[in-house]
């Protein structure tokens, strides 16, 4: 279940979502990937939840599919002057290839966001991972990898919300560095997922 508190404020949500972007690895509002017959171009972008990529075929026929068994995009045969896009409203790291025409792969990356990026042991930090709560089938799994430690623990587990808060003085209690990373699971059965998104991390001191 998240952990969010549930009298967290929409306004206050709303009002950090543009800093959120930030505090993670750079993160575009659209991509465009050109699909040629030497491949996709580029074979990765990062996006930020809530945004689009395109993509433009040139060469030959191809197709953008999900390469997971999420099964959330598939272009179909597509050729030269044709079109594709896709919102990704969830963080992960999407992995697609082309079922028509040469072997290609590419991937999307959709990274989790946490704000403020320093604190202290007592700040509330809000860990983000969608532009909106996840469709219906699906859920985030989030972890957690606290200052020092070798592994990650769960931080939500199987979740419908989007966002959630947490303090440090609630999970370890230590200066240091924290790290947060999410996929799109579906169903509640972690085997069928995008793999990690790229890391959030906050500072505490």
């Amino acid at each position: 279940m998240s952990q969010r508190p549930r009298f967290l404020l929409t306004a206050v949500a709303l009002a950090i979502g543009l800093v959120a972007l930030a505090a993670g690895p750079a993160a575009a509002a659209t991509a465009s990937v050109s699909v040629t017959n030497s491949g996709y171009a580029p074979a990765k972008v990062t996006i930020a939840y809530g945004s689009s990529v395109t993509w433009r075929f040139t060469q030959g026929t191809h197709s953008v599919t999900d390469a997971s068994k999420l099964g959330l995009f598939s272009s179909g045969a597509r050729s030269a002057g044709a079109t594709y896009s896709f919102r990704f409203i969830d963080a992960g790291t999407y992995s697609y290839h082309s079922t028509v025409g040469t072997a290609m792969t590419g991937k999307v990356a959709v990274p989790t966001t946490a704000t403020p990026s320093t604190g202290t042991r007592t700040t509330f930090f809000t860990v983000r991972w969608g532009s909106t709560d996840t469709a219906i089938g699906y859920e985030e799994q989030v972890q957690m990898k606290e200052p020092g430690a070798s592994s990650w623990i769960v931080f939500v587990y199987g979740t419908p919300d989007h966002d959630a808060t947490f303090r440090p003085a609630d999970w370890g209690n230590r200066a240091g560095t924290y790290q947060l990373r999410s996929k799109l699971i579906k169903g509640n059965n972690p085997s069928i997922s995008s793999d990690w998104s790229p890391i959030a991390s906050v500072t505490v001191h």
